[in-house]
């Protein structure tokens, strides 16, 4: 395996550092040496760990924008799904008489057809 797969497999199996690492709080070498003592490289193998390491924290860091831009398009965003859903709001003063039979009788409907109705007050 190559030292850059290698360093690579070492960075994702280690969150913590993979995130310290794409905010820029790393100290690159001591990490390099860390790699290779706990992977078992060779002390030669210092300057490509240590090149691995700055392309993955680029590679890191647009990531860390893209993700950005797509939170700063979620946070003003109201996500809706329905699949067969209905849903009903009814004023709290006029459920009681008129409308209590017509929701027994709805909910008779719903289970005859092995479907879910869930009421909901508040």
């Amino acid at each position: 395996m190559s030292i850059s797969r290698i360093t690579d497999q070492y960075i994702n199996e280690n969150p913590s550092i993979k995130d310290s690492l794409q905010k820029g709080f790393v100290n690159y070498s001591k990490l390099a040496r860390n790699i290779i003592k706990e992977t078992n490289l060779k002390k030669e193998d210092f300057d490509a760990v240590l090149v691995s390491l700055t392309r993955i924290e680029r590679k890191l860091k647009k990531k860390q924008t893209f993700q950005r831009k797509i939170r700063d398009v979620l946070k003003d965003t109201k996500l809706e799904i329905k699949t067969k859903i209905m849903v009903c709001i009814i004023e709290k003063n006029t459920f009681y008489k008129n409308i209590y039979q017509s929701i027994i009788g709805f909910q008779k409907e719903v289970k005859k057809r092995e479907g879910m109705l869930h009421i909901v007050e508040g």
